[in-house]
C-alpha cells in the first residue's frame, strides 16, 4: 500500500493488453494523445523513444514491452501518461505508453488488497495492490518500480549484449566478416 494517507484515494485507470491498470492520480502529470516518437539508439527495448512535451524531452516507456508482452501497434486511443519519478535523486518526467486511458476512480484503503504471489501477467513487485472494480480486477501500479531507472538500464545493457553476441539470435553470425 502506498503512503499517501489514510483516506480515499483517486486512481487514473488505463487499459493495456486487455487488462485494466491504475496508478495513483497524484503521480500523473498529464495525459497526451499518441504522437510521433523519436527513436533513440542503444536504449532498452521498452523505451520506444522520446517525445517533446511542454519544452522538455520525455522518454516514453512502452508498458506492454516493459511487462514482457509484444509491442502493440498504436490505435486512435493509444496515449502517453506522463508521470514524475525519482532518477538518481532528480525528479524526472517519463511517459508511459498505454492502449487507452479510461477514468478516475476512488478507492478506500480497505478496498485495496495486496497482490497475490502469482496469477498476474506482470511481476507482482510492480504492483501496489489490486481492487475489485465492477466485475473485474484493477491492478494498481507502483510507478516507481515499473519505471525504475536502474532496471530499465540493466534491461537495455542485457539486450545490447545479447544482440552483440554471435549466435544469440537466429541468423546471427551467419554473415561473412
Amino acid at each position: 500500500m502506498s503512503a499517501e494517507g489514510a483516506g480515499t484515494r483517486q486512481y487514473l485507470t488505463q487499459h493495456l493488453c486487455g487488462e485494466r491498470y491504475a496508478l495513483p492520480l497524484s503521480r500523473a502529470r498529464e495525459v497526451l494523445r499518441y504522437g510521433p516518437l523519436t527513436p533513440v539508439p542503444g536504449v532498452p527495448p521498452s523505451i520506444r523513444g522520446v517525445i517533446h512535451a511542454r519544452g522538455r524531452v520525455v522518454p516514453v516507456v512502452d508498458l506492454a514491452v516493459r511487462f514482457g508482452r509484444p509491442a502493440q501497434e498504436p490505435t486512435p486511443w493509444t496515449c502517453f501518461v506522463l508521470v514524475e519519478v525519482d532518477v538518481d535523486g532528480e525528479p524526472t518526467v517519463l511517459g508511459m505508453m498505454v492502449d487507452a486511458v479510461d477514468s478516475v476512480v476512488e478507492l478506500a484503503p480497505e478496498d485495496v488488497l495486496p497482490p497475490p504471489p502469482f496469477g498476474t501477467a506482470i511481476r507482482t513487485e510492480f504492483l501496489l495492490g489490486m481492487s475489485r472494480l465492477g466485475d473485474g480486477i484493477l491492478l494498481l501500479l507502483d510507478v516507481d518500480r515499473v519505471l525504475a531507472h536502474h532496471e530499465l538500464l540493466a534491461a537495455g545493457e542485457l539486450a545490447a549484449r545479447e544482440l552483440a553476441t554471435p549466435g544469440s539470435r537466429p541468423g546471427a553470425g551467419d554473415a561473412p566478416a
